[in-house]
C-alpha cells in the first residue's frame, strides 16, 4: 500500500525529498501551505521558492533549506509563517530519516501548526504577569492602610481614596501597555455601544428607582432607621459639589478598567474551567471591595455587590463602556439616599 495513502490523511504537512532536496511526496496539507503548483513532483525545493518570488517567509524556507543540508541529522524548530490569505501561523518543524528499513537517501519533514497552542499559551503567560502585579498593588495598597491606620489617620479619607484611584489607573495602563494588550482584550470594545448604552440607561432607571423603593419601604416600616442623610431627609445633595461628579466620572472609568480590562479579563484567561466567568466575576469583585478598606466595613460590602451585578452586566455586553453610566449614577445614589456614608 503506498505511503501516500496515509500521508493524505494527516493533518500535518508531509513533504518527503531525497538526499538532493528534491520533492519526492508532499500530502494535501503541505501542498495547500506551501502553495505547491502541479509540477512540484521532481523538482528541488530550493528552485520552487527561488520561482515563487515570494520573500514574506525567506526565514521559514531557510530553515526548512537548513534541515535539508544537515540531513541526517534531525531538525526541531518553531518557525513563523504568512499564508497566501494573510493569516500569520506558527508552526512546529521538524525532520527525520526513516529507520533502518525504510528507503535510504530520504528525508520527511513535518509542518505542524500550532499556531492557537502558542497564542493560548502567551496569553496565559500575559495574565499570570498581570496576576503579578495585581497582587504586588494589592499587598503595597494593604501596608500603606496599615502605616495610615498605625499613625493615626494623618490623611483624610477623600485624599486616600484619591491615591487609590490614581495609582490603580497608572498600574493598569502601564500593564496593559507592558504586555501590548488590544482595546478589546482590555474591556474596551464598541461593536454594538448604541445598543449597550441604551440597555444599560434602562438598568440604570430600574435600579435606581428599586433603591428609592427599598428606601420608602425601610422608613414606613422602620421609622427610626437612621441613614446618612443631612437632617434625615430623604435625599441629600448637600455634600456634592459639581466638582465631585468630575472626579467621580474619572473614578468611576479607572476602576471599571482596572476591575474589568485587568483582572476581569486576565483571570477569564488563567481560569480554564467552565465556571471561568463566575470566577472572575468573584475575583473583580472581592479585590475590589477589599481595596476600599480605608472606608469601611459597610462601604466594601456595598462596592462588592454592586461591582458584582455589574460584573454579570459586562459578562453580556463584554465592554466598559456602557457600564460606567450605572456604576457613576448607583454609585451615587447610594450616597444621596444615605445607605453609606461618603
Amino acid at each position: 500500500m503506498s505511503s501516500s495513502i496515509y500521508l493524505k490523511d494527516l493533518s500535518d504537512g508531509i513533504i518527503v525529498l531525497d538526499d538532493s532536496g528534491t520533492i519526492i511526496e508532499a500530502n494535501p496539507g503541505a501542498i495547500k501551505l506551501l502553495g505547491l503548483t502541479d509540477d512540484y513532483l521532481g523538482r528541488k525545493y530550493i528552485d520552487i521558492i527561488s520561482a515563487s518570488g515570494n520573500k514574506e517567509n525567506d526565514e521559514f524556507h531557510q530553515v526548512v533549506i537548513d534541515s535539508i543540508l544537515s540531513a541526517p541529522e534531525t531538525c526541531r524548530k518553531k518557525v513563523n509563517y504568512l499564508s497566501a490569505d494573510g493569516t500569520e501561523k506558527v508552526f512546529q518543524l521538524s525532520s527525520s530519516v526513516p529507520e533502518k528499513g525504510g528507503e535510504p537517501g530520504r528525508l520527511i519533514i513535518t509542518l505542524t501548526d500550532i499556531t492557537e497552542t502558542t497564542r493560548l499559551t502567551m496569553l496565559r503567560e500575559r495574565a499570570s504577569y498581570a496576576f503579578i502585579v495585581i497582587l504586588g498593588f494589592f499587598s503595597c495598597w494593604v501596608l500603606a492602610y496599615s502605616l495610615w491606620q498605625y499613625l493615626g489617620y494623618p490623611i483624610p479619607v477623600e485624599t486616600m481614596s484619591k491615591i487609590l484611584i490614581f495609582s490603580c489607573l497608572l498600574i493598569s495602563v502601564f500593564t496593559v501597555l507592558y504586555l501590548k494588550l488590544k482595546p478589546e482584550e482590555c474591556g474596551l470594545r464598541y461593536k454594538g455601544i448604541k445598543k449597550v448604552i441604551i440597555t444599560d440607561i434602562v438598568i440604570t432607571l430600574v435600579c435606581t428607582a428599586i433603591l428609592i423603593i427599598v428606601k420608602a419601604i425601610i422608613m414606613r416600616v422602620s421609622p427610626g432607621f437612621t441613614f446618612y442623610c443631612k437632617d434625615n431627609a430623604f435625599f441629600d445633595f448637600s455634600k456634592y459639589k459639581w466638582y465631585n461628579y468630575l472626579w467621580y466620572i474619572f473614578s468611576v472609568f479607572a476602576q471599571e478598567f482596572a476591575s474589568r480590562g485587568l483582572i476581569h479579563e486576565q483571570t477569564r484567561i488563567v481560569i480554564s474551567s467552565k465556571h471561568r466567568e463566575g470566577l472572575a466575576i468573584l475575583m473583580s469583585s472581592l479585590v475590589f471591595a477589599a481595596a476600599h478598606v480605608h472606608l469601611g466595613l459597610i462601604y466594601m460590602v456595598s462596592a462588592g455587590l454592586l461591582l458584582g451585578v455589574l460584573g454579570i452586566v459586562y459578562k453580556k455586553q463584554g465592554t466598559i463602556l456602557g457600564l460606567c453610566i450605572p456604576h457613576f449614577v448607583l454609585g451615587e445614589m447610594i450616597g444621596i439616599l444615605g445607605f453609606v456614608r461618603f
